[in-house]
């Protein structure tokens, strides 16, 4: 898989994991508040005879789903749309019907306190659709929801022959029908301002990282190794510079292409990346050479990392040309170093080894002036 597609997928994946655990959150409130109501409601007697069988039906969904959220499993994708569908699900079912109810049957069937506790409720609805859909189907799902009730409260009055007297369930559902768009289209608002934040950064991201990693590569460039050498020799920090070149690479390129040898030095950029330490940094210092910056001032420590690149890279077999073996340059730093010295001395180590190729020669002259 490609480094862009690798990054896309765990961008993706970590989006997945701050939903679930956000949807288990939330999940856990509505749980405590619908059994605190439901207590409530029922010691004081203003439950009413649909909330005795939609209360459980609620808490078993809710329950159902925060158990699907709390299962650890390598790919839970499947979980969260479950999860998402029992949550939003039962939300939606339960507001909406009570909402059909209030307009349908102003005041005979549900009480004052039970209208005016639904309407409280009923902008949840389209808040967990722009919050776990995405922007397209949560304001075509929060559109549906609102045209229910538009077309529910025209049936109302249609059947009522438009004799509308104002009340405070009229002034009510009035509010409702009036508020809501302004709902649908805040949020919808709020979500594209959100996308064009992670646009804007995820492209500064990428302009960052263009800025910082060989484009053919995908390991450091010169500009990257540079800037870490010098945080380095300024912080005074232990550094060794390996300095690495493949042998007969012309030869490569004029007699396969230069397509394989560029693919060549993918492939070598990523054998050193798997067998360095993780405190190294690889980067293309430039053409068919590779610079290896290591956390270390010992010279056995840089010998040993440097023979293991050596051999690891001769005996790697490339699919067209085979083996290739490297010659390397290596250099400690020393207190009075700069970047440019350091490489110095590390190139006139490799200019010794390539003499012989396949080859490691440590530097150990006193810094020169850049």
């Amino acid at each position: 898989m490609a480094p862009r597609e690798l990054l896309q997928e765990s961008a993706a994946r970590a989006i997945l994991n701050l939903q679930g655990k956000r949807l288990l959150l939330i999940n856990s409130c509505a749980i405590a508040c619908v059994a605190i109501i439901w207590t409530v409601e029922a010691r004081s007697g203003q439950s009413n005879g649909f909330d005795h069988w939609a209360y459980p039906l609620m808490l078993s969904a809710l329950s159902l789903s925060a158990g699907l959220l709390l299962r650890p499993a390598d790919d839970a994708s499947w979980r969260l749309r479950l999860a998402k569908l029992l949550s939003i699900g039962s939300a939606t079912g339960y507001v909406l019907t009570q909402v059909q109810i209030a307009i349908q049957n102003y005041p005979l069937t549900l009480s004052t306190y039970s209208q005016y506790s639904i309407c409280l409720w009923l902008p949840l609805l389209y808040v967990l659709n722009f919050l776990f859909l995405n922007a397209r189907t949560a304001v075509i799902t929060s559109s549906g929801i609102y045209a229910s009730l538009v077309a529910s409260a025209l049936v109302k009055w249609v059947r009522d022959g438009f004799d509308i007297h104002f009340s405070d369930q009229m002034g009510l559902l009035l509010t409702v029908l009036m508020s809501h768009p302004v709902y649908i289209i805040a949020l919808a608002g709020i979500t594209s301002l959100h996308q064009a934040l992670m646009q804007a950064q995820a492209h500064s991201a990428a302009s960052a990282r263009a800025a910082s990693v060989d484009y053919l590569t995908n390991v450091a460039n010169r500009r990257a190794l540079g800037d870490r050498l010098k945080q380095w020799l300024d912080k005074a920090q232990p550094c060794t510079a390996l300095l690495l070149d493949l042998d007969r690479f012309k030869a490569i390129n004029d007699t396969y292409g230069h397509d394989c040898g560029d693919q060549v030095l993918v492939a070598t950029a990523q054998q050193l990346t798997a067998i360095l330490p993780a405190d190294a940094l690889v980067g293309r210092w430039g053409g068919e050479e590779f610079l290896v910056l290591l956390a270390t001032d010992q010279m056995p420590t840089a010998l040993h990392w440097a023979e293991v690149c050596r051999k690891h890279l001769a005996q790697y077999v490339h699919p067209q040309v085979g083996t290739v073996t490297t010659s390397m340059g290596v250099a400690i730093a020393q207190p009075e170093d700069t970047p440019a010295s350091l490489i110095k001395r590390a190139d006139a180590g490799l200019y010794i080894a390539k003499r012989h190729r396949n080859q490691v020669y440590c530097w150990q002259e006193a810094p020169q002036a850049a």
